[in-house]
């Protein structure tokens, strides 16, 4: 495999693990959803999971936010500096819409300004793994 392909599935999967692990807990931690009333509706039942409270209500917002920057760097990001910092900014703008969204008596969830600090975190450590990723095969032929 080529150094590029490497990096390419290295950077894939810090993408789509915190992804299907978020997606895990949202479906184990038992509350009513749409994405789980609909595995229910096709017959897929998930144990329920008792988490603590820190994971129940912060986890996947905190995986969400850093798959979703990973995501974006690996198919939008180059290795320049201007276009990753506008990266973080469509990621960060992304996360405080979605979170404020829910503001919105229609739309399903709960507002929480501990959710958006969870996701600018989350952020900030998804950069620097990424950066580390993308140095350590930078220099790799």
């Amino acid at each position: 495999m080529t150094v590029k392909g490497k990096r390419f599935v290295v950077l894939l999967a810090n993408a789509v693990i915190p992804l299907t692990v978020g997606l895990m807990i949202y479906l184990t931690a038992g509350g009513r959803t749409y994405v789980a009333d609909l595995f229910s509706n096709i017959g897929i039942m998930f144990p329920r999971i008792q988490y603590p409270q820190l994971i129940r209500n912060h986890a996947c917002d905190f995986l969400w936010a850093y798959s979703l920057l990973s995501m974006l760097m690996l198919v939008m990001g180059k290795e320049e500096i201007k276009r990753n910092i506008k990266i973080i900014l469509a990621t960060v703008f992304f996360s405080i819409v979605l979170e404020s969204i829910q503001i919105v008596p229609m739309i399903p969830g709960t507002f929480d300004l501990l959710d958006v600090l969870t996701e600018l975190i989350a952020i900030m450590l998804a950069v620097l793994i990424t950066h580390v990723i993308i140095g350590r095969f930078r220099y790799e032929n």
